[in-house]
């Protein structure tokens, strides 16, 4: 795992922490909530196990979130879009090599 994987997976870690601390009952009982918890788990085991970036779907959960729930000040949201943002990233460098 390269250095910028390894953000990622620091980054989906937060992401889903937090889903877990402040949003257990949601990932519990359905709803886009448990969508996006599902999106992060399966991004950070396909990481895990060496698998390739394309096979990762977080990219618009910010965007399911404000669908849903129009909390514009959650902190939830910037940790989303950094993950979002780092997957970007390593999708380009990985399209370059």
């Amino acid at each position: 795992m390269n250095k910028k994987e390894e953000q990622l997976v620091r980054q989906l870690q937060v992401v889903i922490k937090k889903l877990e601390e402040d949003y257990s009952n949601e990932i519990t009982y359905g709803g886009i909530i448990k969508d996006i918890y599902i999106r992060y788990k399966s991004a950070e085991s396909i990481l895990d196990n060496e698998g390739e970036t394309k096979s990762i779907f977080i990219e618009g959960s910010t965007r399911d979130y404000l669908d849903s729930f129009s909390d514009y000040n959650n902190p939830l949201l910037s940790e989303m879009w950094k993950a979002e943002k780092l997957l970007s990233e390593l999708r380009k460098e990985n399209s370059n090599d």
